[in-house]
């Protein structure tokens, strides 16, 4: 644990389970079950329902509240995937189309730097700043909406008369 952490005693969490240990391990074992419910379940029915069920679970087992939390967010986004819209792309949509897939690489790079970064940079440097743990906080969850909003907006775009349908399918426009 690195000390800019420190004031958190490391990454807040939870867990109903008395034995550290066995939380442990199925905060692990839940957190594969996510990874692998949201890649290999995402076009099957109950996709949403099956990620925010993990999500809790995680959450009630010590998997932090960070992870469930952007599980929950991802349930709920979910539940829009395959759906028709009858709106067409305005301005602001196109416009954050446009930026398409660079708010994914900035929320990426947040979240790399925040776990995995802090350490590092710590263990090798000794720089140890709550401040720039704070700044990666804000800007790892604040770029999340960014980049679910610019991947909505090229959804529609490509959605959109004139286009072949998301990621080349034949989709038609239903507007």
């Amino acid at each position: 644990m690195t000390p800019a952490f420190s004031p958190l005693n490391g990454e807040p969490a939870l867990t109903l389970i008395p034995n550290l240990l066995v939380s442990g391990i199925l905060a692990v074992t839940v957190s594969l079950c996510l990874a692998l419910w949201s890649v290999l379940y995402v076009h099957r029915p109950h996709r949403a329902s099956g990620l925010a069920v993990l999500a809790v679970v995680l959450l009630l087992v010590g998997g932090g509240f960070g992870p469930p939390v952007l599980a929950i967010l991802a349930a709920l986004l979910a539940t829009r995937i395959g759906s028709r819209t009858r709106r067409r792309p305005n301005r602001m949509m196109a416009a954050l189309a446009a930026l398409w897939p660079w708010p994914l690489v900035v929320l990426t790079a947040f979240f790399l730097a925040l776990v995995p970064g802090t350490a590092l940079l710590y263990l090798v440097w000794r720089v140890d700043s709550l401040a720039l743990v704070a700044v990666l906080i804000v800007g790892a969850f604040s770029s999340v909406p960014l980049a679910w909003a610019s991947a909505r907006g090229r959804d529609l775009l490509m959605r959109s008369p004139g286009r072949d349908g998301f990621m080349g399918s034949a989709e038609p426009f239903d507007g």
